[in-house]
């Protein structure tokens, strides 16, 4: 095959095109999956809530954006490029994190309109999620003697087993899992 100027210079026009393009072109994508909901082993004033949503943020170095009752919006940043914001609503009893918004972390729709973004912030979304609940359920057990703390762990850890062992057994999200297992 021959190259003329007029070739050669359509594959250098297309090689500084693919490399001038943002690197999120190139970033990896899941599907988006947010966290199961959690119903806690008690229920909180919501006080309670709000500082436990807000205590447990702090383990990872989550920010309150905003805060109204049964409602809070968390930021985190990674370095400067990355930001992903969540909403955490919630109840006497219950808290669910859903994916807000984010910054150079690859969120699209694909054709198929399922909802896509970079692995990390999945992860960071079930951190969050992990943490909101170990420090509301402490509230739980703060007030609590110890017979009814140990049935609440108990009762949690049996849950949490059984979502585990249905999503390695089934392929089904943990969502599905939580739903089947909490009936």
């Amino acid at each position: 095959m021959k190259f003329n100027s007029r070739t050669f210079a359509k594959a250098v026009i297309a090689a500084l095109t693919l490399c001038l393009l943002p690197p999120t072109v190139y970033a990896r994508s899941d599907k988006l999956v947010e966290p199961a909901p959690v119903t806690l082993n008690c229920q909180l004033s919501d006080g309670q809530m709000k500082s436990g949503i807000r205590n447990g943020g702090a383990v990872r170095n989550w920010v309150v954006v905003n805060e109204t009752p049964g409602f809070t919006e968390l930021n985190y940043k990674k370095g400067d490029k990355y930001s992903l914001t969540v909403d955490v609503s919630y109840t006497e009893n219950t808290f669910a994190v859903t994916y807000r918004d984010s910054i150079n972390l690859n969120y699209h729709v694909n054709k198929k309109g399922v909802r896509e973004i970079h692995p990390n912030p999945i992860n960071w979304m079930r951190n969050l999620s992990g943490d909101i609940e170990r420090v509301t359920n402490s509230e739980c057990f703060a007030g609590s003697d110890e017979s009814n703390q140990a049935e609440a762990e108990s009762k949690s850890d049996l849950i949490q087993q059984c979502i585990d062992a249905c999503a390695k057994a089934t392929n089904k999200t943990p969502e599905v899992c939580f739903d089947n297992c909490t009936d």
